[in-house]
């Protein structure tokens, strides 16, 4: 295999072998660097996803946060809201938001 030195000077010759070392370690930093950027992307999206999730309403209007204050588990009805469910969102029939069902 044939190398061709790179001239920096006419004296003095380089050559580019001598840097692979620093190309690896270089390639090395910016793959990390980049995976770490897609897992941060990834974990946005994941919680956008979440968001939309709990909001969802069936053909009725209920949400699973309606349905949670239906059978009255405060467990779910809180993990839903650290997702970011909305409680303020009316179901068609009824018409009221989910305090409204927990509270009857």
């Amino acid at each position: 295999m044939q190398v061709q030195l790179l001239v920096q000077t006419t004296d003095c010759k380089i050559d580019p072998r001598q840097y692979k070392q620093y190309r690896e370690t270089i390639c090395n930093f910016l793959n990390s660097q980049l995976l770490q950027q897609k897992q941060t992307n990834l974990m946005s999206n994941i919680k956008k996803l979440q968001k939309v999730i709990v909001n969802q309403q069936d053909s009725d209007g209920y949400t699973p946060m309606h349905l949670a204050s239906f059978a009255g588990d405060f467990a779910a009805i809180q993990f839903m809201l650290q997702l970011g469910a909305n409680p303020k969102i009316k179901c068609k029939q009824k018409n009221k938001n989910s305090f409204g069902i927990c509270i009857k």
